[in-house]
């Protein structure tokens, strides 16, 4: 329970931090710099959150069986699976610097890549560091304490939310912050590698220790991680972007705020738990079981999401109202019902999560990925084929009832699989 209070106090900081720098972070860059140069900011760092796409989800999936194969005491096998997912993603990486090379060539006609080209492989070169810095969080947390990795995190977040605005005091020129990021991200990388001290794991990337069969599983490890990546991309992003089809940005507008309050927000603070949690009942999977006193544990912690998360929701339902029209200064009109059918939706989505949770830290997790898209994509299709964009109330509806109907489907999947892994 100490290690388990440790990542749950670690999670909370790292929220904190987050907060605190979208809080503070663009309007330092507003003041210092100007709208102009953060404009220009924000477009090339978008250039990693584009590349996230065809970044492949191997990370959780790698530290789950880590973490397993440690508390069995497979030493040996524990090393194989951390070399051959570091070599995953030195592949993966390789695909996403073509890409980005055939997307720079593609555009040369651009004038804002064509005058930025140095920019970009600098922005590239900071995604590629953020992707590479993967398999080492996994060799510092996969034993189950995050504290070392997550306090790492936060105190390069700072620096660099620091460094970038305050530079303006000496630097005359703003493409020269760009390097002063790609110098923090150098460091960050290899302040985290020095920190591993780990007698199972040879903790540089070494192809001998490649592996078909074990590259194979890692993959097949990832996939309902990936599934549940693009669902999001797909409930997050993909509604904003069709909405955005109807050339009414102020739907647009209401919809990424309401749900950035309503939605986002009540999943990013549970998410503390979440991930504390997961990290926990990983290391209870002993031969290919989980025991009655880690499912009753389990148990009890549900009941206590189920408690935070009625609060949550009566709480945005009687102050939620108030609380938007103050946050953003009553620039959108949003309705009660409108927030009802938010909040009930978040509520089910969160919960779904947690109650599928023991079988996504023991990777057996494709088959509710694959429902969780394959509902995300229908409910996207109805929605496009009966053109409901302009009423944002049946839109709502709509994703309200496919998200209770994948509720429904993932529950009693996941009561079917998770039986077979209890002593």
């Amino acid at each position: 329970m100490k290690n388990l209070y440790s990542n749950i106090i670690s999670q909370s900081s790292l929220l904190i931090e987050k907060i605190f720098v979208q809080i503070f972070f663009p309007s330092l860059m507003l003041f210092f710099w100007g709208k102009e140069n953060f404009n220009l900011w924000i477009f090339m760092f978008s250039i990693p959150s584009f590349l996230s796409l065809f970044q492949i989800s191997i990370i959780s999936p790698s530290r789950n069986q880590m973490s397993i194969i440690f508390k069995n005491k497979k030493f040996k096998l524990l090393n194989t699976i951390y070399q051959n997912a570091f070599i995953f993603i030195l592949f993966n990486s390789a695909i996403i610097i073509s890409v980005t090379l055939i997307y720079i060539f593609l555009n040369l006609e651009n004038s804002i890549v064509s005058l930025n080209i140095d920019l970009i492989i600098i922005t590239l070169s900071c995604s590629i560091i953020t992707f590479l810095i993967g398999p080492f969080s996994m060799a510092l947390t996969y034993k189950g304490n995050i504290k070392k990795y997550v306090g790492s995190e936060i105190f390069f977040d700072i620096i660099l939310s620091l460094t970038i605005p305050f530079s303006f005091l000496l630097l005359d020129d703003f493409k020269k912050v760009f390097y002063i990021a790609l110098f923090v991200y150098i460091f960050k990388i290899l302040f985290i590698y020095f920190l591993i001290n780990d007698k199972h794991l040879v903790k540089f990337v070494n192809f001998k220790f490649f592996e078909l069969k074990v590259f194979k599983k890692v993959f097949n490890f990832s996939i309902g991680f990936n599934l549940d990546v693009i669902s999001n991309i797909l409930k997050g992003p993909g509604l904003i972007f069709l909405l955005g089809t109807t050339n009414n940005l102020s739907l647009t507008g209401l919809v990424s705020t309401s749900r950035t309050l309503f939605y986002f927000f009540p999943i990013r603070f549970l998410d503390i738990l979440y991930n504390s949690y997961y990290l926990e009942i990983t290391k209870y999977f002993r031969l290919s079981k989980f025991s009655k006193k880690t499912l009753n544990f389990y148990l009890r912690f549900l009941l206590f999401v189920i408690s935070l998360l009625i609060i949550i929701t009566i709480f945005n339902n009687i102050f939620g109202l108030s609380i938007y029209n103050y946050w953003i200064n009553k620039k959108f009109s949003i309705s009660s019902e409108l927030i009802l059918l938010i909040t009930l939706d978040v509520f089910l989505v969160i919960l779904i999560n947690f109650i599928t949770l023991p079988l996504k830290s023991i990777n057996k997790y494709n088959i509710i990925g694959s429902i969780d898209l394959f509902m995300n994509i229908l409910t996207f299709v109805l929605i496009i084929k009966f053109d409901l964009m302009t009423d944002l109330i049946l839109v709502f509806k709509t994703i309200l009832f496919f998200t209770s109907i994948n509720f429904v489907l993932k529950f009693i999947i996941n009561i079917f699989i998770l039986k077979r892994f209890i002593k």
